[in-house]
This record gives structure tokens, C-alpha cells and sequence, in this order.
């Protein structure tokens, strides 16, 4: 299991650009924790090559802020005051976000058969508290913002391997 912070900054697009659109600028900061599957796992269990493979599935929680900074547009009438028939809607605010983690890692062996090298995997889906990340462009929306994403990485491990060696646990 292991715990950690995670900080996040970009931009979100999305909406129909002809009518209603939002473009956010945001910025987050979580705090989270994932539980794997192998960490259930004894040194015999690791032999075992079906257990060997899955041992790197996970799921995770968390909880965190986003700053957002929001520019809606939506579908008004055309008149001298929206010749394009767009209103800008600017919005300023943070919120409270729920991360949720799937993934999992596929670990690499070096020559010394020990596992320094891993490919991450991870899926997460982040829902917030309210309706604010696009502008609330959508009034007659009454669900809450949600955004996912799916993510590639490599690790490696510097230092020793394995911290606990009262279980005869190999690393």
C-alpha cells in the first residue's frame, strides 16, 4: 500500500463549439492512497506465475482541491451586445475533487532478477462537488463535473529493495 501527493495543472476543452463551448485552466492537488493486489501476496505466492502477473493491480482513492478558471460561452440571442450570438461567462472558484484509481504495474527485471523497472498503467476518474469546472454552460444540467484520463509511465527504483525482512518477503 503506499500513500501520495499528486499535483496536476492544464487545461480542459469541451462543449459544441458553435453554440455552447467552455475552455478551464486549472490546477489541482490531491492527496491519495493505493492498496495492490500483491501486496497480499507471501514469497511462494510470487512463484507462481499467474499470481506473478496480476500482482501489480491496484485500486486507489483520494481526496483533493481544484482551482478552476473558467471561460463558458453560451448560446444567446444575436443582438449589438453578442454579435456572434455567444455570451462569455467568466468563473473563478475551487472545489473539492474525489480521485479514482484503476491500474496497474508490470514489473521489469534487471540482470540480477530483482524488480527495478516498472511500467505503470493507471486509469482515473476524478468527480467534483459541484457543477463549476465548465462554466455550468449546461443551466438545465444537475449532475456534477466529472473528467478521466488514462496515463503511461515508467519507474525506476534506486537504492536497496524491500524493507521487510521479517517476513521473509522477496523484493
Amino acid at each position: 500500500m503506499n500513500a501520495g501527493l499528486e499535483f496536476q495543472f492544464g487545461n480542459m476543452r469541451g462543449g459544441e463549439h458553435a453554440k455552447k463551448h467552455f475552455n478551464n485552466n486549472f490546477m489541482l492537488g490531491t492527496l491519495n492512497a493505493r492498496m495492490q493486489l500483491g501486496q497480499f501476496y507471501d514469497r511462494y505466492d510470487r512463484l507462481n506465475t499467474i499470481t506473478s502477473l496480476i500482482r501489480g493491480l491496484y485500486m486507489g482513492i483520494g481526496v483533493g482541491i481544484i482551482r478552476n478558471n473558467v471561460i463558458g460561452y453560451m448560446e444567446v440571442p444575436i443582438d449589438a451586445t453578442h454579435p456572434n450570438g455567444l455570451k462569455e461567462v467568466p468563473s473563478l472558484n475551487k472545489d473539492l475533487i474525489f480521485p479514482l484509481n484503476l491500474g496497474g504495474n508490470v514489473y521489469l527485471k534487471d540482470m540480477y532478477g530483482r524488480d527495478r523497472w516498472e511500467l505503470n498503467f493507471n486509469f482515473q476518474l476524478v468527480t467534483a462537488m459541484s457543477d463549476d469546472m465548465d462554466a455550468n454552460i449546461s443551466p438545465n444540467s444537475n449532475f456534477n463535473d466529472m473528467y478521466n484520463y488514462l496515463s503511461i509511465g515508467v519507474r525506476y527504483k534506486f537504492g536497496t529493495l524491500g524493507l521487510d525482512t521479517r517476513k521473509n518477503r522477496l523484493k
